[in-house]
């Protein structure tokens, strides 16, 4: 049933204007999806799962990126990410393909990935959290958002271009917010640039005792 929001306000489509959805069922088929590739090398792996030559004490254990940031998700994340339409975020997490990962994650929970206190504080919300609800119940499994607390950094990494210095950027910017731990984490976030921020968050996951932790991206 429409709300007296939606009857004032109409949805209108991300891609093409049409006033129907936030992404309509045409543009939703123009969404690329991506090949999965490696967290560490970046070369193309089986369904994300982190090459045996590449894997690390810490690291991921597997990386799966839905999608290309661009057009139509792109402008969707964006009016969820500035302007709060959860609607939109429902309708995002509703285009994911059923089977995402080529594992079973049976006992996996979801983390989405946190904002400092302060970015939180500037926009209101955590994107990824809003995305994460809708993502745990589609995947049927438990969201823990109380993991990590997450420290301001120098600098956003949004407006760092290099690689090696949004790497260096991220460095110690998380810390444990609890002891009590589960074995098997999906760490999620909205869009997936060089890593850095999720392979720094993975790391301290797993130095608190963390057994499994996977990455999840909208798009990159």
């Amino acid at each position: 049933m429409l709300n007296l929001f939606n009857l004032l306000f109409p949805p209108q489509c991300v891609g093409c204007g049409k006033f129907s959805r936030y992404i309509c069922a045409s543009c939703a088929k123009k969404a690329r999806f991506r090949d999965q590739k490696c967290p560490e090398c970046d070369r193309a792996a089986i369904s994300g799962i982190t090459h045996p030559g590449c894997r690390r004490p810490y690291g991921l254990d597997g990386l799966v990126t839905v999608y290309y940031y661009d057009h139509v998700i792109k402008k969707a994340i964006k009016l969820l990410k500035y302007r709060l339409v959860s609607d939109c975020a429902n309708e995002l997490i509703g285009l994911l393909p059923d089977q995402l990962f080529p594992l079973s994650i049976q006992g996996f929970v979801l983390f989405p990935m946190p904002l400092s206190q302060k970015r939180k504080r500037w926009r209101g919300f955590n994107q990824s959290e809003v995305l994460g609800r809708f993502l745990a119940e589609k995947l049927h499994v438990q969201l823990v958002s109380d993991l990590l607390i997450r420290h301001d950094q120098k600098k956003p990494q949004a407006d760092i271009l290099e690689r090696s210095k949004r790497l260096q950027n991220a460095r110690g910017i998380f810390a444990l917010k609890t002891r009590k731990l589960p074995d098997k984490i999906i760490v999620f976030d909205d869009v997936y640039t060089t890593g850095a921020t999720m392979k720094e968050a993975g790391k301290v996951l797993k130095r608190g005792g963390v057994k499994v932790v996977w990455g999840l991206t909208l798009a990159r």
